[in-house]
């Protein structure tokens, strides 16, 4: 979730946002408003001013002036069809025959942030289940011993990609976005970088589960039981840009 954001002058400003996550407005450290943006509920924008935002409705982004339309990862959706320009990469997974609708035609009450249509709770949990038990296999195969993090790292993320079914080549799953995360070990930025996965699950009704695959750490401590974190040491990692899924 958008929280705030720093433009090239130093000025930060902080994201006002609906029930649906939608952006309305920002407002700076005085507080006072600095930006207000209105949109209907299919996305229609219906008021901006001169310093509107880049993310808006449901707190994506707005691919305007290459297309006026918003990108939702998988596809892009376009608010004035109220539909996708893309079939559905799921198919009728996504729990309709038609394969460009939005939502169900029910963006009041939900919202398709992958554009892959809705993940109901029961399939993020299971979701969730393939990729902790494809983890655990992995450390039981014993195929992480004696290797450096990224290497580890990088073992279990093919591990992973070779097993949990794609929707199609080059799409994520439904539920669970899964990236390479790390840290430097020292401000200086001299030390190695420690990498695990960072996997992130969401479901249509607000269900939410994040948590830290770290397998080097399950490497050292020489167990066979894969590193399911959500301390503060795993949430401070960054993107590192190397893998995502």
């Amino acid at each position: 979730m958008l929280l705030s954001r720093i433009d090239n002058s130093s000025t930060k400003a902080y994201y006002h946002r609906d029930g649906l996550g939608t952006i309305i407005g920002t407002s700076n450290s005085t507080p006072a408003v600095a930006s207000a943006q209105l949109f209907d509920e299919f996305g229609n924008w219906l008021y901006w001013d001169s310093n509107w935002d880049y993310y808006t409705y449901t707190g994506q982004e707005y691919d305007w002036p290459l297309t006026d339309a918003y990108n939702l990862r998988a596809r892009e959706y376009y608010p004035e069809y109220g539909r996708f320009m893309q079939e559905d990469p799921i198919g009728n997974s996504g729990g309709s025959l038609n394969w460009y609708m939005y939502t169900r035609d029910n963006p009041i009450n939900f919202i398709d942030p992958l554009g892959l249509n809705q993940c109901t709770p029961e399939e993020m949990q299971i979701e969730s289940g393939m990729i902790k038990n494809i983890t655990n296999a992995f450390y039981w195969s014993r195929s992480n011993n004696s290797s450096a993090c990224a290497t580890t790292t990088a073992n279990l993320e093919n591990y992973l990609d070779a097993r949990l079914p794609h929707v199609s080549p080059g799409n994520p799953k439904k539920c669970c976005t899964m990236t390479d995360v790390g840290i430097w070990y020292s401000r200086s930025h001299m030390a190695g970088q420690h990498n695990w996965i960072k996997v992130e699950c969401s479901s249509k009704c607000g269900d939410k589960e994040i948590y830290h695959l770290d397998p080097w750490l399950a490497a050292i401590v020489l167990t066979n039981n894969s590193i399911f974190g959500d301390d503060l040491y795993h949430s401070r990692g960054q993107p590192t840009g190397w893998w995502s899924w």
